[in-house]
Order: structure tokens, then C-alpha cells, then sequence
């Protein structure tokens, strides 16, 4: 199979997961923020006396920290949505789907699960794998070595 309909394919897969990613964060979000009037109205009939116990605050804490993970997460839907089949990455960098004798992986930017297309299996690593830092720049042909183990491109796209 053509590879670019490859990487089209694992792209509308990591849609989906961070299009739900995104949803779970925003739910996330917003029950922290209603949960924290909740716990205070049982710590203020419990033995810590005033409604400033901090619990409200955590919570409404944890829901901007989740709500900035959400709006990362958009972003990166975003990119995935406008990205162009165009034409094969002739190095590895981000985005770009790589094809060795031991695995084939698609650079994501963010790590997500394992897919499989075609019955084949793709590692979505992010930049921020250690084996990433291996394989970046390497063209089609190259080796490389990651963990005691040698790897050559096969394919890139």
C-alpha cells in the first residue's frame, strides 16, 4: 500500500484518540470544577469549621491545569487536521512515518497507543522519545541504534 494512504490512515486514527482525549479532559475539567462547592459543603459540616478549606481551590486548580492540557491537545488536533498528504518526509522529523527492519513508527506530537493498519503496527512515539532522539535526521537507508538494538529505515514517508 501507498504509504501516504498508510499515514492518512494512522492520522484519522489519532484523531479519534485525541478527540476523545480532549473530551475527557474537558469532563475532567468540568467536574473538578463543580466538585470542589460539593467536598466543601461536607468539610464545612465536618470538624474543619469554615467553608476556606482549600478544597474548592485544588479543585478549580485542577481544572485550569486540565483545561490547559485540553486546549494543548486541541492544538495538536489542529495540526493533524491540516496536515497535507503531499509528499513523503525525506528525513525523520515530526510527522513522519518510518518503516525499519524492527518496527514502524509515525512521529506524533504527543505519544499515543499502538495502531494497526493493514495489518501492520505503528509505535505513535512523540519527539520527546528517547528513541526519537536516535532516528531524527536519518534519511531512508540509514541505520541507527537504540537500546542495544540496530535499526535501518526501510521506508519514510
Amino acid at each position: 500500500m501507498d504509504l501516504l494512504k498508510t499515514k492518512e490512515k494512522l492520522v484519522e486514527e489519532a484523531l479519534k484518540e485525541l478527540n476523545e482525549l480532549h473530551e475527557g479532559l474537558i469532563q475532567t475539567a468540568e467536574m473538578k470544577m463543580h466538585s470542589g462547592a460539593i467536598d466543601d459543603e461536607s468539610i464545612m459540616q465536618g470538624s474543619f469549621g469554615s467553608g476556606d478549606s482549600g478544597m474548592e481551590d485544588m479543585s478549580k486548580e485542577t481544572a485550569a491545569l486540565k483545561m490547559q492540557e485540553a486546549d494543548q491537545v486541541k492544538e495538536d488536533i489542529k495540526v493533524y487536521e491540516q496536515y497535507k498528504f503531499e509528499k513523503p518526509h525525506e528525513v525523520i522529523e515530526p510527522l513522519a512515518l518510518v518503516k525499519t527492519n524492527k518496527g514502524n513508527f509515525f512521529i506524533t506530537k504527543r505519544p499515543l497507543n499502538k495502531i494497526k493498519v493493514d495489518g501492520e503496527l505503528y509505535f505513535m512515539i512523540a519527539p520527546t522519545a528517547p528513541i526519537f532522539g536516535a532516528m531524527e535526521g536519518k534519511k531512508k537507508g540509514d541505520s541507527f541504534s537504540f537500546n542495544g538494538n540496530e535499526f535501518k529505515i526501510e521506508e519514510l514517508a
